[in-house]
């Protein structure tokens, strides 16, 4: 089941994205970059305070199997100022365990709906030009590298790329 999170969902929020940032990136994410935004505490108070702030513009849907949260999504309006008018997917996480079962594609077409509800008609995103894992699934979701020059680190982490993907394509013609 996929729904919009809620408040009480702000620990269970931290912790799984504590957990996939972990399983994720650690081969190319120094462990001091990580053991510093990964204290679950400090990030469900952020989350408790977006999600609180009930932004229009900001969208977080979570993915429950069997009671529990497996997953979510975050969409909104693009934070970079090169693309006008454009969402941007911000983030998407799913336990580690449950990679490839489908709850991360759920998601994604989930927050995609999201994005063209709150009027975009395009979309951007950025991953670690190091994560393949995930590079293949926007690449298997329609999503491509846009034409940005190469980012040498947009969270001081590691080297970013940033995909773009149409939501609304034209109609095909004849």
């Amino acid at each position: 089941m996929i729904r919009p999170a809620r408040i009480e969902d702000a620990e269970a929020l931290a912790a799984l994205q504590v957990r996939a940032w972990r399983a994720a990136y650690s081969s190319y994410v120094a462990a001091e970059d990580l053991a510093a935004v990964g204290d679950a505490a400090q990030r469900a108070a952020g989350w408790r305070e977006r999600l609180a702030a009930g932004r229009a513009d900001v969208v977080t849907l979570v993915a429950e199997r069997g009671g529990r949260l497996v997953g979510f999504v975050s969409v909104g309006t693009t934070r970079d100022e090169d693309t006008d008018g454009d969402g941007e997917l911000y983030a998407i996480y799913v336990e580690p365990e449950l990679i490839g079962s489908g709850v991360g594609r759920e998601l994604a077409v989930a927050g995609e709906r999201e994005l063209v509800a709150l009027g975009h008609r395009a979309a951007t995103l950025w991953t670690f030009t190091a994560n393949e894992p995930a590079r293949r699934f926007y690449e298997r979701g329609g999503w491509s590298v846009d034409e940005r020059p190469y980012d040498p680190g947009r969270w001081g982490w590691a080297p970013s790329v940033r995909y773009r993907k149409d939501l609304n394509p034209a109609p095909a013609t004849r």
